[in-house]
C-alpha cells in the first residue's frame, strides 16, 4: 500500500523502500520525459521514444522508480513526499550535476578534463578525491540527502581517452570491468550504458577509476541519470559536494 515501507531484492541485495502514493507515481509519470526531452542536440525521438538515449531511460524507467522509492527511505533527514522535477519542498529529481558525485577539489565544479604526462595503458582517478587522470587516491561518500543512480557515461569531447572503468569501491566492493572502448570511439556518438544502472545511495562509498589509451586527451564526460534530492539542497548554488570521511 502507498506509504508502506517493503524489502525489495535490488542487485542482491534486501533493502528497503517506501511506496509511492498514487500522487507521487504522478508526479514522476508527469515529469519523466523531461528526463530525456533535455538531449535534443543527439536524440531524435519517434512516435515510439524509439532512440539510443531514449532507450536507455526507458529500459530503466522501473529501476529508476524503485531507486527513487529507496531514496524516499534513506535520504536523511527525511525528505517527505516526492515531487517531481520542480515541486517546491519534500524531495525531487533531476539530472546529474558534478557536485552531486564529484569532489571538486583541482578539477573545479565540472567534469570537464584536459590531461597529459599520463603512462599509456594505466588506470587514473575518474570519479575521485584526485582530479580526473590523477593517481587513484581515496573513495568518497554521497551526502545523506541525496542519491544518484547512474545509467551510463558519455563523452562529448570526441576523441575519448578512457578505454575501460571500473567502480574500484562500491559500498567497500569492487565491481567487473566494463569495456567502454568498443561503444565509446566506434560509433558517432561516445555514449556507454553500464552493463547494470549503479546505484548510489545517501551516505554509501564509492569510486571509479579508468585506463586511458593514450599520454594524453582532453575531453567533457556527461553522466547520464537521475538523481533525487532533498528541495532544500535542490536551489542551492553551490552545494556540499562529497568528502572522503562518512557522513
Amino acid at each position: 500500500m502507498a506509504g508502506d515501507i517493503r524489502t525489495l531484492n535490488i542487485g542482491g541485495r534486501q533493502l528497503s523502500v517506501r511506496n509511492w502514493t498514487q500522487e507521487e507515481n504522478d508526479a514522476f509519470e508527469r515529469d519523466f520525459y523531461s528526463m530525456i526531452a533535455q538531449y535534443d542536440t543527439n536524440v531524435a525521438i519517434d512516435t515510439s521514444h524509439r532512440h539510443i538515449m531514449a532507450d536507455i531511460y526507458y529500459n530503466a524507467k522501473e529501476l529508476i522508480k524503485t531507486f527513487g522509492m529507496l531514496c524516499a527511505k534513506e535520504i536523511d533527514p527525511t525528505p517527505g513526499i516526492f515531487g517531481g522535477m520542480m515541486e517546491k519542498g519534500g524531495y525531487n529529481m533531476r539530472k546529474i550535476r558534478p557536485d552531486d558525485i564529484f569532489l571538486s577539489t583541482g578539477q573545479g565544479r565540472t567534469f570537464d578534463y584536459s590531461l597529459s604526462g599520463l603512462t599509456a595503458n594505466n588506470w587514473y582517478a575518474v570519479i575521485d578525491s584526485a582530479a580526473i587522470g590523477g593517481a587513484v587516491t581515496a573513495a568518497l561518500y554521497m551526502r545523506k540527502f541525496l542519491g544518484t543512480i547512474i545509467l551510463g557515461v558519455l563523452d562529448t569531447g570526441g576523441n575519448p581517452i578512457f578505454d575501460e572503468l571500473q567502480w574500484t569501491s562500491m559500498e567497500g566492493s569492487s565491481l567487473p570491468i566494463e569495456n567502454i572502448v568498443e561503444p565509446m570511439r566506434a560509433t558517432n556518438m561516445s555514449l556507454y550504458e553500464f552493463i547494470n544502472p549503479v546505484f548510489l545511495r545517501p551516505a554509501k562509498k564509492y569510486q571509479m577509476a579508468g585506463k586511458v589509451n593514450a599520454i594524453g586527451g582532453s575531453g567533457a564526460l556527461v553522466f547520464i541519470g537521475v538523481t533525487f534530492i532533498r528541495y532544500e539542497e535542490l536551489i542551492t548554488q553551490q552545494p556540499t559536494t562529497p568528502q572522503i570521511t562518512a557522513p
